[in-house]
């Protein structure tokens, strides 16, 4: 009884702010603005309509195709929003720079094996073929659980989901990063 209470004061609490909307592709809907891909300007249009004031909204949060989500991104940096508020995921190996570009190795602490990371594979696509286990949860929206602490080299973060202190604590993104030199020792 006391978690249905809790939630109670969320929702009360937060939902009230909460907005969601649907735009498909490939379905119709009743109001035209929700209809088709959301390219840019698309984008503006629906940020223009629904959210006026999008440089008053505390935190923004993009998911789904990648040149969606770099028109969404688009539209909101053009309206004023800091890109600071505007958290996007993105569920591919594929970053906004080059991603697969260099051979690196990566060796595992706690057995000592040691792999060659090739230049079309990520890190944990890679190690995950291999047996080594990495907690991921992309497909279920969870980004971020495939974060890893380096003990050794450094990395290239490719992502734009880690914290500066969760950098500067050595860790990285597995799907996503790469070496800046010829090694990294993973806390696995």
């Amino acid at each position: 009884m006391i978690f249905l209470e809790a939630l109670a004061d969320l929702k009360d609490k937060y939902l009230d702010r909460f907005e969601l909307y649907h735009f498909l592709d490939q379905e119709e809907q009743d109001i035209d603005l929700f209809n088709g891909m959301l390219d840019r300007p698309r984008c503006e249009e629906a940020i223009a309509h629904l959210v006026p004031d999008a440089g008053e909204v505390d935190e923004w949060f993009i998911c789904g195709p990648g040149p969606m989500m770099d028109a969404a991104e688009g539209a909101l940096l053009d309206r004023g929003v800091a890109k600071a508020r505007i958290h996007i995921e993105r569920f591919t190996a594929k970053a906004s720079a080059p991603l697969l570009d260099k051979v690196f190795e990566v060796k595992i602490a706690s057995t000592g094996a040691v792999f060659k990371i090739p230049g079309d594979k990520s890190v944990s696509a890679f190690l995950e073929e291999k047996g080594v286990k990495i907690p991921t949860s992309c497909e279920q929206g969870m980004c971020g659980t495939c974060k890893v602490k380096i003990l050794e080299g450094e990395a290239d973060h490719r992502d734009k989901r880690l914290k500066d202190d969760q950098r500067a604590e050595g860790y990285f993104l597995a799907c996503v990063s790469r070496a800046k030199g010829n090694l990294l020792v993973l806390d696995l």
